[in-house]
């Protein structure tokens, strides 16, 4: 994908490849470090350069004056009842000298007109209820929050634990 030049040349969103793996692993851990997060970060450099390769997840880096000032991960979901598919937004994070500047909504921009030109019936994403900014971003662009679904997880040993319960045969 060939990167896209906003209006004011200063910008510039890419969809990365695989040798970039070394700044969006910079980046992912700015975004940990800002959630208070870092110490979940287990990722390395190889894993995002097999799931961008595998084509797991889409990862794209946006540059303000040549310097890289945020990023976005999203990757593939199906609606079983539109029949279609669509993008989850992963994470979204632009980087705190790089913020009100108009990256965020050209993040948007390219994303959903991505989403758009593959055919995806929807791009959802989630938010942390306690990042106020970026709830009032999303709002401010005309999303709307889907308060009757409540997101669940299951990881570590609880991970663990739920698959010991299948047996194979």
């Amino acid at each position: 994908m060939r990167p896209v030049q906003a209006a004011d040349s200063r910008y510039r969103i890419e969809t990365i490849s695989a040798d970039q793996s070394p700044v969006l692993l910079m980046l992912i851990r700015e975004l940990a470090a800002f959630e208070n997060e870092l110490d979940s970060v287990t990722t390395t450099e190889s894993d995002i350069r097999a799931a961008i390769e595998l084509d797991l997840i889409e990862a794209t880096v946006g540059y303000l004056d040549g310097q890289p000032a945020g990023f976005a991960i999203t990757y593939s979901t199906y609606s079983s009842f539109s029949g279609r598919k669509g993008r989850f937004l992963d994470d979204l994070y632009i980087r705190p000298p790089y913020r009100k500047q108009g990256l965020g909504r050209l993040f948007m921009a390219y994303l959903t007109h991505r989403a758009v030109a593959e055919g995806c019936a929807r791009f959802e994403w989630t938010c942390l209820d306690w990042n106020d900014p970026a709830h009032a971003f999303y709002q401010s662009l005309g999303a709307h929050a889907r308060r009757e679904k409540v997101f669940y997880r299951a990881d570590g040993p609880l991970l663990e634990h739920l698959a010991a319960g299948w047996q194979d045969k």
